[in-house]
């Protein structure tokens, strides 16, 4: 009897859970609001997801709708070839200066919301700022700001990892960098289609647009609580700093940007334009082939 007993109330747990779990691949609108390890309820979670990856992939076209006009405006506006190359360089000023105490100050805070909206704001002026400016002195300062966001890109990131748990955080890094690297190529693509459709200058305000878009989105994105966290600390930072792995990949990372910023964003995008001058014949070429058109379409061969 006792046996019996034991094997009618097991096959009763048994059907119960199953039945739950039916019942909640049947209505996942039941299981939306339980808890995850993330602090959200799983249509929170979600919600955050879609939102912060919408966000990202505005933000970054915000800051490349207009990069490959960059050289060519500052050198309509007078600059010389030294300019050039200090205006495309002034993104990385601030880049250098915050992207650290941005990732600090998120730590101490336990904040990464507000540092990321921050970042799409900067993206906003600096967009602005550069479309309005009448000097090659403004447009280094504008491209400054831009930097802002292309620092606050730390806490923009790490935000969206924080939606999934820490075995996660590889694949989610990995899905956030190539929004980042889509939008990219198709901000690239879509500013020289504005271009020809509109003029140059109109790739600024577009920047002004996505960015806009990426700020009101992400607003509405909810910020997972951060857990349990070590105290900062000196020492821990330069523990961190020292690690050998780290300090090679910075070194590989700093001439792939030379090797960057010192073609595509500095002298690809003017040799259309030069060419076209030189050689009647290659106009029609060039005009095909706008600085953002090449760029954002080589990708997309490989």
């Amino acid at each position: 009897d006792s046996g019996s007993s034991w094997i009618r109330n097991t096959w009763q747990r048994t059907r119960t859970r199953t039945g739950r779990r039916r019942a909640a691949a049947a209505s996942p609108a039941a299981t939306a609001n339980i808890p995850t390890t993330t602090g959200l309820s799983r249509g929170q979670r979600n919600r955050g997801i879609v939102l912060v990856t919408a966000a990202t992939f505005f933000m970054w076209g915000s800051l490349y709708l207009y990069v490959p006009f960059l050289p060519i405006r500052a050198q309509d506006l007078g600059a010389s070839n030294t300019m050039v190359g200090a205006v495309i360089a002034s993104y990385a000023i601030a880049q250098v200066a915050l992207r650290i105490p941005i990732g600090v100050a998120s730590d101490l805070l336990g904040r990464r919301k507000p540092f990321a909206l921050i970042a799409i704001a900067s993206a906003i002026l600096g967009a602005l700022w550069l479309g309005v400016s009448p000097n090659p002195l403004n447009m280094f300062f504008a491209r400054t700001v831009t930097g802002i966001a292309g620092a606050g890109w730390v806490a923009l990131s790490i935000l969206y990892a924080s939606y999934f748990t820490t075995k996660g955080t590889a694949g989610a890094m990995s899905r956030i960098m190539a929004v980042n690297g889509i939008a990219l190529v198709l901000a690239t693509l879509t500013g020289g289609w504005i271009a020809e459709l509109i003029s140059p200058a109109a790739t600024f305000y577009s920047g002004v647009i996505a960015g806009t878009i990426g700020f009101l989105l992400l607003l509405m994105a909810p910020e997972p609580p951060m857990g349990e966290r070590k105290a900062y600390s000196k020492a821990i930072f330069l523990s961190v700093a020292r690690t050998p792995l780290l300090i090679l990949v910075s070194i590989i990372s700093v001439f792939a940007h030379f090797v960057t910023f010192a073609t595509s964003s500095a002298s690809s995008p003017s040799m259309p334009v030069k060419l076209a001058a030189r050689n009647p014949r290659s106009a029609t070429s060039a005009q095909r082939c706008s600085p953002a058109g090449c760029w954002g379409r080589s990708p997309l061969r490989t």
